[in-house]
């Protein structure tokens, strides 16, 4: 199974207290800060509503004045957790480049290939994104390293929904195995998708919910879960029953806020490479939630969080907005925690959306693949977390979420996605 899974790999598989009840009543919305005081004094923030539908052919704002910077911004906070700041929303442009092995650019409104129409098959997929059909029917588009699109046309997937009940894209970062096999959640079943020759297999689940599936560390099986429950299912044999293994999670580290101590602690659950639970245990970080899936390397993983206002608005340059949302980062080896700060727009208008970022997988041991959404279009950057500097890596143009447009999911097949 393992020799199967492996076929077509590429040579380098690169890879607050006030503030709680408004962020986890904001999910998915954006803001509106109302009034900044000083750099260490936060006001207040109102939240506004969600993103209409209306205005898709609006263009964005322009993108803030302020400098962007590649220069190293970090430090530790107040608690002893090490930091590093993002730049601004709307400046990412102005990074330096980090070569991931990813174009530089995806235009996901720009015409695509179908798949059915290819005398021969596609190059190895460097990049998978959705492209949505209607109000909740996707498609999937493959992205090779040069950049050349092809449209799946043989295959939509249906939207699922969160726990507000808005339509979410069917793809998590660990959709692509094998450097060719792509995996996606239905209501029902699992998705299975060869990226190369448009062949797909259906597997069921006994269950309507299910919100996510991956490949496991090793690559020779899914892990597929819903709300409660979990499912390993091995793709390769006959028939490909899923079999009920709850607690079992697709990444050797996932990462949770701690329920008991939020904002103090970020719970650290380790798993086999198989998807089976193992041990774990709390590190500091003033973290209050934990926003999409963890990914990681053997030694480090990384999520998206939402953190405690109390301990990171210090660190806000004079006229910045807070900072309140970003990525967590551990090392199991060390046994440390850092975090990467998004600061807002200080406008208090513009800015990132909710949640701002998600990890996609790792570039190499210390460099991390996130993709960043917000008014003025939606990147996929690195941060070193070592260094704590951040680059660009690959802008996804035709994306407009301030004119209404959701934020395109997508997953990569480059660097480690443990």
């Amino acid at each position: 199974a393992l020799r199967r899974a492996g076929e077509g790999l590429p040579p380098s598989d690169l890879a607050a207290r006030a503030w709680r009840v408004a962020v986890a009543a904001r999910h998915g919305r954006r803001r509106v800060v109302v009034a900044w005081a000083a750099a260490t004094a936060v006001v207040g923030v109102l939240v506004a509503g969600a993103l209409g539908q209306g205005g898709r052919d609006r263009a964005p704002p322009p993108a803030p004045s302020t400098p962007p910077t590649t220069a190293r911004q970090a430090g530790t906070l107040r608690d002893g957790t090490a930091y590093a700041l993002m730049p601004l929303e709307g400046t990412e442009g102005g990074l330096s480049t980090f070569p991931a092995g990813l174009p530089p650019e995806v235009d996901v409104a720009a015409p695509a290939q179908r798949l059915s129409d290819l005398t021969r098959a596609a190059d190895p997929v460097a990049l998978l994104y959705l492209r949505r059909v209607g109000d909740d029917r996707f498609e999937p588009v493959v992205v090779t390293s040069t950049g050349r699109q092809v449209l799946v046309d043989r295959l939509v997937l249906s939207g699922l929904h969160d726990a507000e009940g808005r339509v979410v894209a069917p793809l998590g970062p660990r959709a692509l195995g094998g450097g060719r096999y792509a995996v996606f959640p239905q209501p029902g079943r699992v998705v299975w998708l060869d990226t190369r020759t448009g062949l797909t297999k259906d597997f069921p689940l006994p269950a309507t919910d299910v919100v996510s599936v991956g490949w496991t560390a090793d690559q020779g099986a899914l892990v597929a879960r819903s709300g409660s429950r979990s499912w390993t299912l091995d793709p390769w044999a006959p028939g490909g029953k899923a079999t009920r293994a709850d607690g079992s999670y697709a990444g050797l580290v996932r990462l949770d806020a701690d329920e008991r101590d939020p904002g103090r602690h970020v719970v650290v659950s380790l798993h086999e490479r198989d998807g089976r639970p193992g041990t774990g245990g709390v590190l500091p970080a003033p973290v209050t939630a934990v926003t999409g899936e963890t990914v990681g390397t053997e030694q480090r993983a990384a999520a998206g969080a939402v953190f405690d206002q109390d301990v990171t608005h210090p660190v806000v340059g004079f006229g910045d907005g807070p900072v309140y949302q970003g990525l967590v980062a551990v090392d199991v080896g060390s046994w440390t925690s850092q975090v990467l700060l998004a600061p807002e727009s200080p406008d208090g208008q513009t800015g990132r959306l909710t949640p701002c970022c998600s990890v996609l997988g790792w570039a190499d041991a210390d460099t991390v693949l996130f993709e960043t959404r917000g008014v003025h279009g939606q990147w996929v950057l690195a941060w070193d977390v070592e260094r704590g500097t951040v680059y660009r890596v690959t802008r996804l143009a035709g994306v407009a979420p301030d004119g209404g447009r959701a934020p395109v999911a997508v997953a990569l097949n480059v660097g480690w996605r443990h």
